[in-house]
């Protein structure tokens, strides 16, 4: 993505998808076009089937099992509401397109599908955790069934668990 920026900033007209299917230098240059020529824009709608990202095709099958996951903890502000953690995860979800995708069986090969923005309900895939105990421990926890809640088929790339600890 950062590729197709810059290339877009010094006129050129090169889409995320096309480095993802490219992939060198020579078959890029190839691709780009001068802004404005043929009437076409840099604007990847990033919506439809879309190639497996490289992490994936290294991974094979193991990529379209829920068990594949990163996690981060973040700290949250005083007076955060759930009404805001979802607004804030729906915002991620319609600006990193990957993250409304889904993976689909198509006959021998799994295809990735991504759908529009809004496709994906924001408010399904966030969960509240009152904690009174160890913090840390309670975080692990909750990351952990967190990612069994994965699911790469029915479209659920992201989880957002919010370890609420009071005042």
């Amino acid at each position: 993505m950062q590729l197709a920026s810059r290339a877009r900033r010094a006129g050129l007209v090169l889409t995320p998808r096309q480095v993802f299917e490219r992939r060198t230098p020579e078959r890029l240059a190839l691709a780009a076009e001068a802004a404005g020529e043929s009437g076409h824009t840099a604007e990847d709608v990033g919506v439809g089937e879309a190639p497996w990202l490289p992490v994936m095709r290294a991974l094979g099958g193991q990529a379209a099992l829920g068990e594949f996951a990163q996690w981060m903890v973040v700290g949250a502000p005083a007076g955060l509401t759930r009404e805001v953690l979802v607004a804030g995860l729906g915002a991620v979800l319609d600006t990193h397109d990957m993250l409304r995708a889904r993976v689909v069986a198509d006959g021998t090969e799994q295809v990735l599908v991504v759908g529009e923005r809004g496709a994906v309900d924001a408010a399904a895939l966030v969960s509240r955790v009152a904690v009174t105990g160890g913090l840390d421990e309670a975080a692990e926890r909750a990351a952990r069934e967190a990612v069994g809640r994965l699911d790469p088929a029915a479209g659920v790339l992201a989880q957002a668990v919010w370890l609420d600890a009071g005042p």
